[in-house]
């Protein structure tokens, strides 16, 4: 009897156990919701909803076609017809991962678009939860309505999000014949009753349909038009060039050649004088791929990926730093900006004593816009005819709508200060603020002319004047790091040129320092040149390490704006110092192992497509992003990947770009103002930006100072 009782207790014990994990059971189950039921439910009773409806956007159906097909995928369902069910099968998906960061899940974007019963369209829906702040604080770190891609769902005049509450985005495919938003309704009113308050957005704008409209917009005609005249010139030209090999050829008609322009662009030789400084190709051509690296890497991180919450993971890790700090590549070509057009100026001043600033300023604008305009006109016209993915309509509009309204100031290199908020080709920012900063060269350059080494005095007070600029702007507006939104730091104290000019004055007066010594014999003793490397080079470790604490998004271990102001002032002057002098040693003769490395020749043909390659990875780098079919999983590994896929097919456009258009240009400016010794004198090196590269400008120039 005894073992009876106690065998009796025992399995009271599991009964009670049982029960306990049965009500935890029920408790666990509350928190998610059955999202295929609902989807289910939302086909099955639209039909029935809609054909009582006598609203307004009801009687507009032409034909009924809506609730036509809303009844027949209602039978379908009933009777389970297979493309009715391929139909629902689109959607999207609770995602798994979600304490992970993934809050996407897409569906079958190319199922839904494929059903040849009716016609269909895809679009990306929101489905809202209450979840505790905790938690969601990891998940949704970032602002939404602040950031470029913070789900990919961003659609103009759309209801402002709540941000504090959680979300997921899933793909939805429904009948093109129906006007997406009538659905929201209907599907928030099959919601049931729930704990965590689910409620779904549909936003119309987000919706992309199989066949793409056959007409022609006046844009895309323009645009097809333009690009099959360019072709041609380059065939005809071409041809001529082939095909007249015995005989003296014209120039305009070599204009568009592929051969001899490829022959020019891939060319290894150049003359090597004591005045060349061949080292600005490999630091062209290295910071033109950290660019592209850098943006990969944000892409992958913006765009939805599957384990969202790795962003503190990533800047949590010291060797990352690399990447987050990787804005000091813009600063090097800036530098490489100022030292150019100091060069070039003062030459020109030297030997003639006044510039034609006319002339100065249309050769500048002639060699940057062509490239960039039709880079816009593409944007604007052609990307309808590209590949597709469920974020395809999204990040093509964005683009899209920034270049038809803004594309005059992008021209005008004026969007930095009139629109930083809507920057036609986001990059692009860079040639506003650097043709700016063109604008005012001449009359810097010229102080420098006069008053020699004083002219320092003058210069160090601007340096001053910039890093008071930078400490006030972030002091005013309470900014860290661009990580930490909300905050505009984007368009308060990244892209204004009165925040950014310290790097390229500083590259300026190193252009001055270099005129001065060209015809001398420069001997550094060898210890000053050691520590001279020495400083260098932990100076630009220092600028790019430093920055790890300045990074965290810990808000408890956050430092003041005013810290950050003075990281970015005074490590842009810092990087750039000390850039300088390796440029320096290295055109000296005293940069041994790493001169050899840099001046290499076959950094040359890539250092020559470097302005291609920076307007056009933007280009490449968001059309891939535009394909995915599903959320990624971010590992540095796969970003990596992901960057030198980008970096190829970058090259690649890039060859075509410059060879159809950007050294046409070049040879025609040439031959229609004649007189090339004249324009090479006033500009070969100083209409160049320090990501431009055209001619053989280090060779080619430098060897007339002479």
């Amino acid at each position: 009897m005894k073992k009876i009782a106690k065998m009796h207790g025992i399995h009271l014990k599991c009964l009670f156990l049982l029960v306990l994990n049965c009500v935890g059971c029920e408790k666990i189950k509350s928190f998610f919701l059955d999202f295929e039921q609902l989807k289910y439910d939302l086909f099955l009773e639209s039909y029935s909803k809609l054909s009582k409806n006598n609203s307004e956007s009801l009687n507009n159906f032409k034909n009924k076609k809506c609730l036509i097909e809303l009844e027949a995928i209602q039978n379908g369902l009933i009777t389970r017809e297979r493309w009715a069910l391929q139909i629902v099968d689109s959607w999207g998906k609770l995602p798994s991962g979600i304490f992970s960061g993934n809050t996407h899940d897409f569906g079958s974007y190319f199922q839904c678009l494929e059903i040849k019963r009716y016609e269909t369209q895809y679009c990306l829906g929101r489905l809202f939860y209450d979840l505790e702040e905790k938690i969601a604080s990891k998940i949704y770190r970032y602002d939404i309505n602040n950031i470029a891609f913070p789900d990919m769902v961003h659609v103009k005049n759309a209801p402002k999000v709540d941000t504090r509450r959680s979300y997921i985005t899933f793909g939805t495919c429904l009948p093109a014949a129906c006007p997406f938003d009538i659905f929201e309704q209907i599907i928030n009113d099959l919601l049931p009753k729930h704990p965590n308050n689910f409620s779904i957005q549909l936003p119309k704008d987000t919706c992309q349909k199989g066949n793409n409209d056959p007409r022609l917009t006046t844009e895309e005609k323009i645009t097809i038009g333009l690009l099959v005249i360019i072709s041609g010139l380059v065939f005809i030209s071409t041809g001529y060039d082939i095909l007249c090999t015995n005989r003296k050829k014209s120039q305009i008609l070599l204009a568009f050649s592929f051969y001899s322009n490829g022959q020019k662009l891939f060319s290894l030789n150049e003359v090597n004088t004591s005045e060349t400084i061949q080292c600005l190709h490999g630091i062209r051509v290295l910071s033109t791929q950290w660019v592209v690296l850098c943006h990969t890497y944000a892409f992958y991180l913006l765009i939805p990926i599957h384990n969202r919450v790795v962003h503190d993971a990533f800047v949590s890790r010291y060797s990352n730093m690399i990447i987050v700090s990787g804005f000091v590549a813009v600063d090097t070509f800036f530098v490489l900006s100022g030292l150019l057009v100091s060069i070039g100026i003062l030459k020109h001043l030297e030997k003639h004593g006044r510039l034609n600033i006319l002339q100065f300023y249309f050769h500048r604008y002639v060699r940057l816009t062509p490239l960039l305009a039709i880079s816009a006109l593409i944007t604007v016209s052609m990307y309808r005819f590209g590949e597709t993915g469920p974020l395809w309509s999204i990040v093509a509009d964005i683009n899209k709508k920034q270049c038809e309204k803004y594309w005059w100031s992008t021209l005008l290199y004026i969007q930095n200060y009139v629109n930083p908020d809507d920057l036609c080709f986001v990059h692009s920012w860079y040639l506003s603020v650097d043709v700016q900063l063109f604008l005012i060269s001449p009359a810097i350059v010229y102080l420098i002319y006069r008053l020699k080494r004083k002219a320092l005095i003058p210069l160090t007070m601007l340096l001053l004047v910039c890093i008071y600029f930078t400490l006030n702007v972030h002091v005013k507006h309470n900014l860290t790091t661009l990580f930490a939104l909300p905050g505009d730091k984007m368009k308060t104290a990244y892209v204004p040129t009165h925040i950014r000019f310290s790097s390229w004055l500083i590259g300026v007066i190193a252009g001055y320092f270099h005129f001065e010594n060209r015809n001398r014999k420069i001997q550094i003793p060898k210890m000053i040149n050691i520590l001279g490397w020495t400083l260098s080079l932990i100076t630009m470790t220092l600028v790019i390490f430093a920055n790890y604490p300045l990074q965290q998004l810990d808000e408890n271990k956050r430092f003041s704006p005013i810290v950050h102001g003075l990281y970015d002032a005074l490590s842009r002057i810092a990087w750039s110092t000390a850039l300088c002098y390796i440029i320096f040693a290295c055109a000296h003769g005293f940069g041994s192992v790493v001169d050899r490395f840099l001046s290499h020749s076959y950094w040359r043909p890539l250092s020559r497509l470097s302005y291609s390659i920076y307007l056009f990875h933007f280009i490449v780098i968001g059309c891939v992003t535009g394909t995915h079919n599903s959320p990624p999983h971010f590992t540095e590994t796969a970003a990596f990947n992901i960057f030198i896929r980008n970096y190829v097919i970058t090259v690649v456009v890039s060859i075509v770009g410059t060879l159809t258009l950007e050294s046409p240009v070049i040879a025609l400016e040439k031959i229609l103002i004649g007189s090339s010794k004249k324009i090479e004198a006033i500009s070969s090196n100083g209409n160049k930006s320090g990501i431009q590269q055209t001619d053989s400008e280090n060779s080619e120039s430098m060897k007339k100072y002479q």
